[in-house]
């Protein structure tokens, strides 16, 4: 199921809705989850989290296309959009602008690292983005301070 918005915003949303209506905040996300069909909160995000899978076999070549390089670049969104909600950055929308996901998936393997897992380069994703996006956000709050 898609979501009407990213994750980010939806959680601004919920904490706008906690300071309006006076209610809590897992209250308030739950609600928001519950517009966008889900039970609660942490089932939204549970879901948005999983990273589609990819049959185990070997990459052999560089760089990544068709299929391949497709679900790649979906699962370096999906794990961006984790991310950048677990760290909250002050200038979210900026952060999201900079993030450029096919960059990112193209300079992830290297020659060197060949033959890899397409299980273990998945993973990859996940060890290295947080770092990435920290930079981003980073480079976003001076972007704004510039500005």
């Amino acid at each position: 199921m898609n979501l009407s918005a990213p994750i980010y915003k939806l959680k601004r949303n919920a904490k706008l809705l906690s300071r309006n209506d006076g209610i809590p905040l897992n209250q308030a996300l739950d609600r928001i989850a519950q517009k966008e069909g889900f039970k609660s909160w942490s089932l939204l995000t549970k879901k948005n989290a999983e990273k589609p899978r990819i049959k185990s076999s070997q990459i052999t070549s560089l760089p990544l296309s068709g299929a391949e390089r497709a679900s790649f670049i979906d699962a370096a969104n999906k794990v961006f959009e984790s991310v950048l909600f677990r760290i909250e950055p002050q200038n979210p929308e900026a952060t999201c602008k900079l993030w450029n996901p096919e960059e990112y998936v193209d300079e992830l393997l290297t020659e060197d690292m060949l033959p890899i897992s397409q299980d273990y380069a998945l993973s990859l994703i996940d060890a290295f983005l947080v770092h990435h996006v920290i930079g981003l956000a980073v480079q976003a709050d001076k972007q704004a301070k510039a500005v």
